[in-house]
């Protein structure tokens, strides 16, 4: 059974357009419906549909980098901090901070680019370069998960507690899992149990070619006698080292601004 449906062609006048033509249903099945109401320019309205989709797609990516960020675990000072709010004056701190945006970049793009280790006196930038890694991920959802070695040892503590709402293998798993590990403030706050647990996800890592960013305060040469022969053994394979070998950028209350740590 076939349906009868009648159209009008209206014409609609557009200061932008120009002259268009507008289709109407004007009846059904010879149920008439109201064609008289004044036309609107189906270019305009292309434009409006057009824009409001752009609206709602920048609105859902948005949500997304949020996520991303909140899930990251940043420090809330660098949540919204991006490479653009690093200021390198120094050839040193320029081509450092280069090299960061190609190592963030290299995984973005699904590549492998080994391990970086940011090493240097406290103030001089280095949590501050690791929290951009991850906002600069976000952007192109990629997670990361940023931690310090002393908090990632109570998380694994907290596991044992009775009620915990996951266990020390699923804490274990994410570690190891985790597209990007931020590691901050290594051989700090550091344990027996701190340190095997430190290992094991760093080993599980280097054996599946997952990346992972550790930044400390103690040099290079230092390092073997504090996280121990074999994880220093991985740095020395796979991760390349940074010296962040300049003054701290600290400054007293009063005169500071966004700081890196």
């Amino acid at each position: 059974m076939s349906i009868d449906i009648q159209q009008v062609e209206l014409s609609v006048e557009c200061a932008e357009h120009g002259q268009q033509t507008v289709r109407r249903i004007k009846s059904i099945d010879g149920v008439e419906f109201n064609v008289n109401r004044a036309p609107e320019c189906p270019a305009c309205c292309a434009e409006r549909s057009a824009a409001k989709e752009r609206e709602e797609k920048e609105r859902r990516k948005l949500e997304q980098v949020e996520y991303f960020i909140n899930s990251a675990c940043l420090p809330l000072r660098y949540r919204g901090i991006t490479f653009a709010d690093y200021i390198a004056t120094s050839p040193a701190q320029k081509r450092i901070l280069e090299l960061c945006q190609r190592y963030t970049s290299s995984i973005a793009s699904g590549n492998y680019p080994g391990w970086l280790a940011l090493s240097g006196r406290p103030g001089t930038g280095k949590s501050m370069l690791v929290s951009c890694m991850a906002v600069a991920l976000a952007n192109a959802q990629v997670r990361s998960h940023y931690t310090t070695q002393a908090a990632m040892g109570r998380e694994f503590r907290a596991t044992y507690q009775r009620g915990s709402d996951r266990s020390e293998s699923e804490l274990f798993d994410h570690y190891a899992q985790v597209p990007l590990l931020l590691l901050d403030e290594l051989g700090a706050g550091s344990t027996e149990h701190t340190d095997r647990l430190v290992f094991e996800v760093l080993d599980t890592r280097y054996a599946n070619n997952l990346p992972v960013v550790i930044a400390t305060n103690h040099p290079r040469a230092a390092l073997q006698g504090i996280v121990g022969e074999r994880l220093f053994d991985r740095l020395t394979e796979e991760a390349t080292f940074l010296a962040f070998d300049w003054e701290s950028n600290r400054k007293p209350a009063g005169l500071r601004q966004k700081r890196p740590v």
